[in-house]
């Protein structure tokens, strides 16, 4: 067997030890997650079903669309009678990856679970890979992937599905850095390595994009605010072409996401509310604060309650080595200034509406001069990216040293060679230490709406009704937290069942004509104008949850010149009412 063969042997075989090493941490920090993976979602630590169901919606809806052949897929069944729905919130196109799983079982829960160990799979497995290729060791590189899928802020924020994804992020700097190392090693690259490396710039991003269009929106804001690192390379017209190239190949793939979404928040004028991005801005005292059980108590500074950002004590520490250690090896020094220069200023955007130079608060120029970001409230995300980096110099550091070590045992005599062995030793301690320190919280499940408990009304609406015809849910929230909203996507999640359009709906905005709906049931019920404007819109049935609704109808009820007749239900439990003309 030749050295070749071998090389290439061992390089596959840590990668399969890199993915069985993060199936298995996926299984314990997800647990028990495995028991119920068809049946309930994994919630991470969110406080309430709210967001894990709208997200299974979400999954449910791309899967739906494309076995209709993507008709109306900005139309999404909900809020009726407001169009292009879908652009309200996240899209999530690439969950179409696990539609298949939809198809053939008919479980949205169990696509939702394998989606969110893929995309914890991939941190690790594309961390892992980007780091060997920098000539990490592959067993430091393994303990990098598996830091990446340990992530505190991705486990803090697990039950926010989009979020979970980070691996498109690593995969970008990864091709920028693939490219400049190319560039380096040869001043005119062949048109066909140009063309390679930049479409594949392009893709890392168009897919990091597709995943989760906050961290895209953040990301290539990042990448083009980084754009003077690129110094010298600018004269290079290679450079430029690659670049122009990466533009328009992720352009071709967001712009069927990105223009929607952006007509949809220039048409409604989406904007959001000073206060709100101010309680979702950071101050720096958050990156001290560390979400997950740790074996020492190590200082806070500052933070807010509630917040926490810090990647872990000692990884703040290994990534400090790592930027000390990349910037004096000649070879590594662009991609370590590079990940600096996105952590500091990654730093200074999570900090939001908190970061005021005299009176001028530089985040709201932000949000005037770049598209997009005056839509943005939860800025505090930026911190993803700068946990992302100090992962990554962190590897750096602790690769750094322990070879640093052992090359000083090598060079020694045999007593103090001995002592470089146990130094090299406590570095590798360190290091697996601050791969597993902070360790994720248990998490919490989520349990879907019950389609047995619902199951008479939703059969007849199966049986009776026109896919044209819309549907009002009551109860509607009757407030404006995460958790009255929780109400709203057991409705939508009942819609996977019934399949017919919602007046109801949660989401990142809310037309206007919703919140006209809402406030006039929560504050007079469906009177006789509020009847005749829902049966304008194409409602013609009401489902009342008799256990959260007060409701004074009976069998049949006179509303002006339309009728609503009770056709399932006694009056207890949930009862079903069919919208027509009185006398039809």
């Amino acid at each position: 067997m030749n050295d070749e063969r071998k090389s290439r042997l061992r390089h596959w075989g840590w990668i399969a030890v890199g993915i069985a090493l993060y199936a298995a941490l996926i299984v314990v920090t997800t647990w028990p997650v495995a028991r119920y993976l068809d049946s309930r979602l994994s919630m991470g630590m969110e406080p309430t079903r709210t967001v894990p169901l709208f997200n299974a919606w979400t999954i449910w809806w791309n899967a739906e669309s494309v076995s209709s052949a993507g008709s109306g897929y900005w139309d999404a069944p909900l809020f009726v009678p407001a169009k292009n729905t879908f652009a309200l919130s996240e899209p999530q196109p690439t969950t179409l990856i696990v539609a298949p799983i939809i198809w053939i079982t008919g479980s949205v829960a169990l696509a939702y679970n394998l989606y969110l160990w893929l995309a914890l799979l991939l941190n690790g497995c594309v961390t892992q890979w980007c780091l060997q290729s920098m000539r990490i060791h592959p067993c430091i590189a393994i303990g990098g992937g598996a830091a990446m899928l340990l992530l505190p802020v991705v486990h803090w924020q697990l039950g926010v599905l989009q979020l979970v994804p980070i691996w498109g992020i690593v995969w970008t700097w990864w091709a920028m850095e693939k490219w400049i190392r190319r560039v380096q090693q040869t001043q005119f690259p062949t048109l066909t390595t140009t063309i390679w490396r930049g479409s594949e710039i392009g893709i890392a991003f168009g897919t990091s994009f597709l995943m989760c269009v906050h961290h895209g929106l953040f990301l290539a804001l990042l990448m083009v605010a980084s754009a003077w690192m690129l110094g010298r390379y600018w004269l290079r017209p290679r450079v430029c072409l690659g670049l122009v190239i990466a533009v328009l190949v992720s352009g071709l793939m967001i712009g069927p996401i990105l223009v929607p979404l952006h007509e949809m928040a220039s048409v409604k004028e989406f904007v959001r509310p000073r206060a709100t991005v101010q309680q979702l801005s950071l101050v720096p005292g958050d990156y001290t604060a560390v979400y997950g059980q740790t074996l020492i108590d190590w200082p806070v500074f500052g933070a807010q309650p509630g917040w926490w950002m810090s990647p872990g004590f000692l990884k703040w520490i290994w990534a400090l080595v790592g930027l000390v250690a990349g910037l004096l090896v000649v070879q590594k020094r662009w991609w370590t200034g590079y990940i600096a220069v996105m952590i500091g200023m990654a730093i200074v955007l999570s900090l939001g509406t908190n970061l005021k130079l005299g009176s001028w608060e530089p985040w709201w120029t932000l949000a005037e001069l770049v598209p997009g970001f005056a839509q943005v409230r939860n800025v505090f995300r930026f911190g993803f990216f700068v946990q992302i980096g100090v992962v990554l110099l962190a590897a750096q550091g602790i690769d750094w040293l322990s070879r640093w070590a052992g090359e000083r045992r090598m060079a020694t005599g045999s007593w103090r060679s001995g002592m470089w062995a146990v130094g090299q030793g406590v570095v590798v301690l360190l290091g697996v230490w601050s791969v597993v320190d902070p360790w994720p919280y248990r998490q919490q499940l989520g349990v879907l709406p019950s389609v047995s408990f619902h199951r008479d009304w939703i059969q007849y609406l199966q049986e009776h009704s026109k896919p044209e015809e819309a549907v009002l849910c009551l109860p509607m929230p009757g407030g404006q937290t995460v958790r009255d909203y929780e109400i709203e996507t057991d409705w939508m999640m009942l819609g996977t069942v019934h399949k017919l359009p919602l007046a109801n709906g949660y989401s990142g905005f809310f037309p206007q004509a919703y919140y006209d709906v809402q406030w006039d049931v929560l504050n007079s019920g469906v009177t006789i104008p509020v009847a005749s404007q829902l049966y304008k819109d194409g409602i013609r049935w009401i489902v009342i949850d008799r256990r959260r609704f007060s409701s004074p109808w009976g069998d049949l009820w006179i509303l002006g010149d339309l009728h609503a007749t009770r056709v399932i239900g006694d009056g207890k439990r949930v009862d079903l009412y069919q919208i027509g003309p009185s006398g039809g």
